[in-house]
């Protein structure tokens, strides 16, 4: 990770240093993907984490262990370990380890705490299309 100075004072720094730290991410997929999600942009998803029927749109990481199902995540996204985010669309924001975020339409410019729980596990889970419009361009390294 690069060096920013002064640690970060407010959540606005905080998601600023990791815009910057994410602008730096080349693209690696070690971690379970299904033919169903598309990955576009510097994507890296760890060893252990599964991904399904989503679109991680980069620059984002998926840390191992954690669960993506039918959401979007990015640009600018971190998930960190074991978390579940299903039915969402998380961007310019960071997920702390062991945090479950359940269908709650967009999260942006967030941080959630390490185990949150965020929304109701008996919302229905939206398909990626209700949770955000896919782009129309190709992308060299869309999957």
């Amino acid at each position: 990770m690069k060096e920013h100075g002064p640690r970060p004072t407010s959540a606005e720094a905080v998601l600023a240093a990791h815009r910057g730290d994410l602008d730096a991410l080349t693209h690696a997929v070690h971690g379970d993907v299904d033919a169903a999600t598309r990955l576009t942009g510097h994507v890296i998803v760890e060893p252990g984490a599964r991904v399904v029927a989503s679109w991680i749109e980069g620059p984002a990481v998926i840390a191992a262990g954690s669960l993506i199902e039918r959401a979007h995540i990015g640009p600018y996204a971190s998930i960190g370990r074991d978390c579940v985010v299903r039915g969402t669309h998380v961007e310019d924001s960071i997920v702390l380890d062991g945090a479950t975020v359940h269908p709650v339409g967009r999260l942006s410019g967030a941080l959630i705490a390490r185990a949150a729980v965020v929304g109701s596990p008996a919302a229905p889970t939206p398909t990626p299309a209700e949770t955000a419009s896919r782009p129309t361009g190709a992308d060299p390294q869309a999957r």
